[in-house]
């Protein structure tokens, strides 16, 4: 699924200045824009997105995972693209991984 702050037209996700009122006018538009009826797997992604970033909360736990989850991507990049480092098992990779984790 893309960005969800792309699907609804939004430019930032982490925009302090995205309030509820701004989330749920660009969800309202883009629903007139594709109505369920006629568009309804872009009527789901839409919903789906303004269901991530409907209210604070939700868009705070959404940066959050999003975010830990771009640095995981990166440790794991990181591992795999180290031709200096052989990691020939699972074992030596999950034990090379929490190595990397460590503070």
């Amino acid at each position: 699924m893309p960005l969800p702050h792309l699907i609804l037209g939004l430019i930032d996700p982490a925009d302090d200045n995205m309030s509820d009122k701004t989330v749920k006018d660009a969800y309202l538009q883009k629903v007139h824009a594709f109505p369920p009826e006629q568009f309804p797997e872009k009527f789901r992604k839409i919903r789906e997105a303004y269901e991530i970033l409907k209210d604070e909360k939700s868009r705070l736990a959404y940066t959050l995972f999003y975010t830990e989850a771009l640095e995981t991507n990166e440790i794991l990049s990181a591992l795999l693209l180290d031709q200096s480092r052989s990691v020939p098992d699972e074992k030596q990779f999950l034990a090379a991984l929490r190595e990397s984790l460590q503070p």
